[in-house]
Order: C-alpha cells, then structure tokens, then sequence
C-alpha cells in the first residue's frame, strides 16, 4: 500500500482498500493442505498486493516490511564405504570411514568466509545494489543487543555483509 494511503487510512479510520486475510497453521508441518485449497480458491485470491506477516519486526514501535526469507533445502546423502564394519586399529589409516568424509563434505560446503561452495548455489540470487544496502543499514540495529538477546559472543556470517544483510529480511518503511 502507498504511504500516503495508509496515511489517509489513519486519518479517516477507513480502508483505502478491499483487505483479505488468509490464515494458514500447517507450516511447520509442511503445508500440505495448502497448494489445494490455493488451487480451489485461487478467484477469492486476487489482489494487488500480497503482504505475509509471518516474519519479524526491527521494533514494536518501527513499521517495517519483510522484504525475503530464506528457504530450506532438503537432500538425503548416502555415504557407502567397506562392505563390513572396519577396526579402526587395523584398517584406519588405508580406508576411508564413511562418516569422515561425510564430515569433509559438509565442512567444505562454506569456504573460509562463510561464502557457500556448492556449484550453481548462487545462481538466482539477486545481490543487493549498494543503494539498497545503503537504505538496509540505515535501520535500527544494535550488534551487541543482538548477540545478548541470543546469548551468543559473536555472529558467523560471510564476509563483507552486515549481521543485517546476513539477514536481509526486514525494512523500515519510511
């Protein structure tokens, strides 16, 4: 919605607008009821704008708008090594274990900064132009009420990105 509406909004106490909710509780469960009712309804679903409020807020007292969230991606990985169950003091150093290169492969999935190896795994992603994280910094953030909130010493994120960029999820709007 344009500030500005939402402001008359405020103004006059009515929309300036026809406003839909749709509430869906399957998501930790994997939606899957979901894509139907989507596929059966999908004339009651149209708008101009989709706004989802499952995300988070800089602040109760700062609107903002989430503007991504990160996905998951889930894979299965079968490691197979000897045809028998090894004795480490006999076959440890000649034969590789299973779970060690297991270990290898996951280790090597982020370089030195954090920056993901996998081929391809950037390929879609649309990197922020210098502007918009600019604007994104400009938001209210604290790192060391960050990491107390969390109980944590120090964040873990890629090199050259703010603990907000790391994020990249919510905006303030002006």
């Amino acid at each position: 919605m344009h500030i500005k509406a939402f402001e008359l909004m405020m103004k006059t106490n009515t929309l300036a607008c026809n406003v839909k909710f749709m509430i869906e509780g399957e998501e930790e469960v994997g939606s899957a009821h979901l894509g139907l009712w989507i596929r059966e309804n999908k004339s009651r679903l149209t708008g101009d704008v989709i706004l989802i409020s499952d995300t988070s807020i800089i602040a109760n007292d700062i609107p903002s708008i989430d503007v991504g969230l990160r996905g998951l991606s889930y894979v299965e990985v079968e490691v197979t090594g000897p045809n028998r169950d090894l004795h480490s003091g006999v076959y440890g150093g000649a034969v590789a274990n299973p779970i060690t290169i297991l270990c290898e492969m996951i280790a090597k999935m982020k370089d030195e900064n954090n920056h993901i190896t996998i081929p391809g795994f950037y390929d879609d992603v649309i990197e922020l132009s210098a502007a918009e994280r600019e604007e994104l910094n400009k938001a209210p953030f604290s790192l060391d009420e960050y990491k107390s909130d969390l109980g944590i010493n120090d964040v873990l994120g890629e090199k050259g990105f703010t603990t907000l960029e790391e994020q990249v999820s919510d905006l303030p709007l002006k």
